[in-house]
């Protein structure tokens, strides 16, 4: 039998969180379960993307030219930031992270025009997002979906089993766009950074000086770090009715790897894990949640991960549908 290739085209190199983790670690599982991959970013680089645009363009624009037959695993849009479709590959797949459909400063006639005619013509849409599958399901005709969390192996973080111990660390792993939810958090309940000590890394907020609050660099070190020296993880977020319900929880993804307890609070995408073991949602206020809810030992919470999230167990099910769809 002649082996599949499918040709990945995600919008970042390497260096995009998005790319990395579903794009890049998908072509490497898939590359290893005999069915051949090639991989082309759209943005090669960080920074000077619209210096660097034309070239960009061209570059994708003849990748599909000269593979007119070939079959496609595209992340977002092919061509970012065009208001429309200049050219749609014959066989692909949409992959989507986040609701680049909301986020692209674009006349709202020609955007919605452009992501509907794109995703309606798709074999399939992936997500890591349940609401983002059901938002477009209702505006695409017989559109068929599949959901895959943003993830990645089950041996990725190295950390230690632990006992249960006091209460008195938190910790949370964010950037500089997302640390406006701890600050919105701590605002609102000036006695979580009185009461607690705080290990945030990737912080860049207001707190970042206070004595309560240790803040770390990114890095999956300081990640592993976090997690060793913490009792519990949080994941506040405040409600954006253009983000917040299609994102797809990642955070929540890196604490139960890490086998952390995890305090949220019932918005967006929080909700997809919810129901996750290990995971604790907010009653009344954060501070009688963090003090009260049931922890469980931070082994059992990793075997979760590994059982029911972890990319070798979950891009089964995703290979399993890209060649049922591409043969």
């Amino acid at each position: 039998m002649k082996k599949m290739k499918i040709i990945f085209l995600p919008r970042y190199n390497y260096w995009g969180a998005s790319s990395r983790y579903r794009h890049f670690m998908l072509s490497k599982f898939l590359n290893e379960s005999n069915v051949k991959t090639s991989i082309y970013p759209f943005f090669e680089k960080k920074d000077n993307k619209i210096i660097f645009y034309l070239y960009y363009f061209i570059k994708r624009f003849l990748i599909i030219i000269f593979n007119k037959n070939s079959k496609f695993y595209v992340e977002g849009d092919i061509f970012p930031y065009l208001p429309f479709n200049l050219l749609l590959p014959k066989y692909y797949i949409i992959d989507l992270d986040d609701p680049l459909w909301n986020l692209e400063k674009i006349n709202t006639k020609y955007n919605t025009k452009k992501w509907t005619k794109l995703i309606q013509n798709s074999s399939f849409l992936v997500s890591g997002s349940p609401f983002t599958l059901k938002y477009w399901k209702k505006k695409c005709k017989n559109l068929l979906t599949h959901f895959t969390p943003t993830t990645f192996k089950s041996h990725f973080y190295s950390i230690p089993s632990k006992s249960l111990n006091e209460r008195k660390i938190g910790g949370w792993i964010g950037s500089p766009s997302t640390s406006k939810y701890v600050d919105d958090l701590f605002d609102k309940e000036q006695d979580l950074v009185i009461e607690f000590n705080w290990i945030l890394v990737g912080y860049k907020g207001k707190y970042k000086n206070y004595k309560n609050v240790k803040v770390l660099d990114w890095s999956k070190y300081n990640e592993e770090a976090m997690a060793i020296n913490s009792d519990f993880a949080i994941s506040p977020l405040t409600y954006d009715s253009k983000i917040s319900d299609y994102k797809c929880g990642f955070k929540i993804v890196q604490y139960l790897a890490l086998g952390l307890n995890t305090i949220i609070n019932d918005v967006g995408a929080n909700k997809i894990w919810k129901d996750s073991l290990g995971v604790h949602t907010v009653n009344l206020n954060w501070h009688e949640s963090i003090k009260n809810s049931n922890f469980i030992e931070n082994n059992r919470i990793q075997s979760f991960f590994k059982e029911n999230i972890a990319s070798e167990n979950v891009f089964i099910e995703l290979k399993d549908k890209i060649q049922a769809e591409f043969q």
